[in-house]
């Protein structure tokens, strides 16, 4: 950035195709006018990734006469447009995308993309399968779009497990 105390003339934003630039520039409290401060910089930069919708925020700093102008140059995050769910063959797909909270369309969102992640071990965990673990694939499926793939390995519920061990003979009678 230009040098701390310099005058801002001019901000821009620039990159951002779905998300209205007005959107943008509410989150943004440096104004024209304001002396250049680079705490608050970061701070417009930390509000603008807050939204959201962004995989990259930069800002630019050009001297122009009386001042500097600032460009805040984003990179939008892609939109997902397929969600698939595969290794799950004890609880259905249906009941899986019930408690979704990432949906086609939307903007890629990594915090969402971990609570969906959590929120389908613990309907696993709420059927039992206490050993279940989920992981996710992101994979490019057009320019600027994505498809998710949560990836289930149910393991066994603890039901199942019980049963082996007593087979086994190794679960001691609580009574002897």
């Amino acid at each position: 950035l230009a040098r701390s105390g310099a005058t801002v003339v001019a901000i821009d934003i620039e990159g951002n195709r779905r998300i209205e630039s007005e959107a943008i520039r509410a989150r943004i409290r440096t104004q024209v006018g304001d002396r250049l401060n680079r705490s608050a910089i970061a701070r417009d930069v930390g509000e603008i990734y807050g939204l959201g919708f962004f995989r990259t925020v930069d800002v630019l700093a050009d001297d122009q006469e009386g001042g500097v102008r600032l460009v805040f140059q984003l990179e939008e995050n892609p939109v997902v447009r397929e969600i698939s769910i595969t290794g799950n063959d004890n609880v259905k797909s249906d009941k899986i995308r019930d408690i979704l909270t990432l949906t086609t369309g939307s903007s890629l969102d990594h915090p969402l993309l971990h609570e969906n992640k959590t929120r389908i071990e613990q309907l696993y965990r709420a059927e039992g399968y206490y050993l279940a673990k989920v992981d996710f694939k992101i994979e490019e499926a057009t320019e600027g779009a994505v498809a998710v793939d949560f990836e289930v390995s149910e393991g066994e519920t603890v039901g199942s497990v019980a049963n082996r061990l007593d087979e086994l003979g190794l679960i001691l009678d609580a009574r002897a």
